[in-house]
């Protein structure tokens, strides 16, 4: 619907939104392949608002089928791309998933030392999900030691909590990729962004 009605820019923003609920189904094959076509517009539109979501989202789907190399890549890469943009949240939510990598690869300094910075960034928002996500995970992570996968993620069920599309039960989620599918764009962005329907 999104193609036929000529809404471009945030098609490659809404791909990455399905990829990222496909994500939560186990459908990591289908997900990473919404990320390929956001890619090719990115490319096509020289609109890289996505672009550092996409290479964060396409980390997640990579940890997820066990490339672990290339999940760091991609998160390195939203990183760098987040700073190039000056997108402060963007770079949190990628350094916190390279981060929570490193930290279930036993490499606890690293972790704290890459999350830390851009955590101490910020001073206020510190309600919203992704500030609560790094803070748990540095909380599980002292400077000396870190405690397991297990008993850190007891503070906050980061699979649950924290992502631009809430949580939701399988069925849900199944539900919300294909509401996103057939309304397109436009609806992703309002929702993601906490701003009801559009026009409401």
């Amino acid at each position: 619907m999104h193609r036929a009605t000529g809404s471009v820019l945030t098609t490659a923003f809404a791909l990455t939104l399905l990829a990222e609920a496909c994500n939560r189904l186990d459908r990591t094959t289908e997900g990473l392949s919404y990320l390929t076509e956001a890619e090719q517009i990115i490319e096509t539109t020289n609109d890289a608002f996505a672009e550092a979501e996409l290479h964060r989202v396409r980390g997640d789907l990579l940890n997820a089928n066990g490339d672990v190399a290339g999940a760091e890549l991609s998160y390195q890469q939203a990183i760098a791309i987040a700073k190039r943009q000056s997108a402060k949240m963007f770079e949190l939510r990628a350094s916190t998933g390279l981060a929570r990598l490193w930290r279930d690869q036993g490499k606890r300094e690293e972790a704290r030392e890459l999350l830390a910075p851009v955590y101490g960034w910020f001073t206020e928002g510190f309600d919203t999900r992704d500030l609560k996500e790094a803070k748990a995970l540095l909380g599980a992570c002292p400077s000396s030691r870190c405690s397991s996968p297990s008993e850190s993620d007891s503070s906050l069920d980061y699979e649950q909590a924290l992502s631009p599309l809430e949580y939701r039960s399988d069925a849900a989620s199944a539900a919300e990729c294909a509401g996103l599918r057939a309304q397109g764009p436009r609806l992703a962005f309002h929702r993601w962004a906490g701003a009801g329907e559009p026009g409401s």
